[in-house]
């Protein structure tokens, strides 16, 4: 905005900073933590994909990177929403069939311009510590 962003809660308001962005959002006072089976069955799934990403973290921010930042997200929260039905997710209703091909269409795109690069313009860009020389 006009004088910068906030962190914190204003009013019904909560300021945050995320990707290098202020971002706003209104604050839910209520929060409900239902344990039905389908729920606690949903976070298991979850929390096992959240630990293959944790695994894989340099890999993913590796080759999504620039993916994700077109489509305004991280590469992190990339992989998450690529990878549901790996993990048996059904889609969400915020999720289309639409979305869902284009997010595996770009996707297909980005790794066919990937491998295309050869073996010394990937060693001529690695940027790990392990690669020096």
């Amino acid at each position: 905005g006009y004088l910068g962003g906030f962190s914190g809660k204003l009013g019904t308001a909560v300021g945050y900073m995320w990707n290098g962005k202020w971002c706003l959002r209104a604050h839910n006072p209520m929060v409900h933590n239902p344990r039905t089976k389908a729920q606690v069955e949903h976070r298991e799934l979850f929390k096992q994909e959240v630990q293959l990403a944790a695994r894989m973290r340099w890999v993913v921010t590796k080759t999504m990177t620039e993916l994700a930042r077109e489509a305004g997200m991280t590469s992190y929260n990339l992989f998450v929403k690529v990878n549901q039905s790996a993990f048996g997710w059904e889609p969400t209703a915020s999720s289309t069939a639409d979305e869902r091909r284009s997010t595996a269409s770009s996707l297909d795109d980005n790794r066919r311009s990937t491998d295309s690069t050869t073996a010394d313009e990937r060693r001529s860009t690695d940027s790990s510590p392990l690669a020096t020389g």
